[in-house]
């Protein structure tokens, strides 16, 4: 069974900062405040399931990584009742956003 929470918010929150704030208080404090918090993932981009359409929030999602210093990342892939489309084409469209800046 899989329980999930969304929290909707207003284009004010930052929600990476809320997950990091909520985190960072547990880490600290040794305290859970909720009985069910196993994974906590901000949604910061969602898209159509196209490759044209997971490409372009790809890149408008990652362009403030963008410095001088190189970063890595992770590409959780994870669909549903689609066949449509396949993790290696995704993975790769999104590591080519990166490479083409």
């Amino acid at each position: 069974e899989t329980d999930w929470v969304f929290i909707v918010k207003d284009e004010s929150m930052d929600v990476t900062k809320l997950v990091h704030t909520i985190l960072t208080d547990l880490r600290e404090t040794k305290q859970r405040k909720t009985r069910f918090i196993q994974r906590i993932l901000p949604v910061t981009h969602t898209c159509y399931s196209s490759m044209e359409d997971i490409s372009r929030t790809a890149k408008e999602m990652l362009q403030p990584l963008h410095t001088k210093d190189p970063k890595t990342f992770g590409i959780m892939f994870k669909a549903r009742n689609n066949s449509a489309i396949k993790r290696d084409e995704i993975i790769e469209a999104v590591v080519s956003t990166q490479s083409t800046g």
